[in-house]
């Protein structure tokens, strides 16, 4: 106790009681700090724990054995789904084969056609202007003097619906459903 009374003589009674205060509350600040470290490192160490504790043998064989059901139930299904889509194959195949005939039934009958319009085409069966049918196509012969000899001439009439008359290739009325200017 001498210390404290010199100590106290040189500085007084209130600087001392000051330096003690300050003291152990620097003391109780450290504690409480290594407390709460204390604290915040059990709580990790229980995290892990409770981490270890999900992969220890017991839970891992559970994991295995539902995967293995798991893994077992979907081959089945997918056996399943094998037999119904090898049925579902051979159905579209089917399906495929009647689509190509019907194809190849239409390709013969697009030739037939393109023949069939190459030939009204060639043979002025439509007006060249709106492709109105042909309402008629006569020949008329007509005998004329060339040269003091008579021949005979031969000239060409055609007349569509829509009112395009031709005379021996000329126009001698125009296609009522086109402008004048076709």
């Amino acid at each position: 106790m001498e210390l404290y009374n010199v100590i106290a003589s040189w500085a007084g009674w209130p600087t001392v009681l000051a330096i003690l205060l300050v003291a152990v509350g620097f003391g109780a600040w450290i504690l409480q700090n290594r407390i709460a470290l204390l604290q915040d490192k059990n709580e990790w160490q229980a995290d892990q724990i409770d981490q270890l504790k999900l992969y220890s043998p017991d839970v891992l064989a559970q994991r295995l054995a539902e995967r293995l059901r798991l893994v077992s139930q979907e081959l089945e299904r997918l056996n399943a789904d094998h037999a119904s889509s090898r049925e579902t194959i051979q159905v579209k195949e089917g399906e495929l084969r009647e689509v190509t005939t019907q194809i190849d039934s239409l390709k013969d009958q697009l030739a037939k056609a393109q023949v069939l319009l190459h030939t009204v085409t060639q043979n002025a069966l439509v007006c060249p202007h709106c492709g109105a049918p042909l309402e008629a196509r006569e020949y008329h012969s007509e005998l004329a003097e060339y040269e003091g000899r008579e021949i005979d001439v031969d000239h060409e009439f055609v007349l569509y619906e829509c009112g395009l008359t031709l005379l021996d290739g000329e126009v001698t009325a125009n296609c009522k459903r086109t402008a004048p200017n076709d």
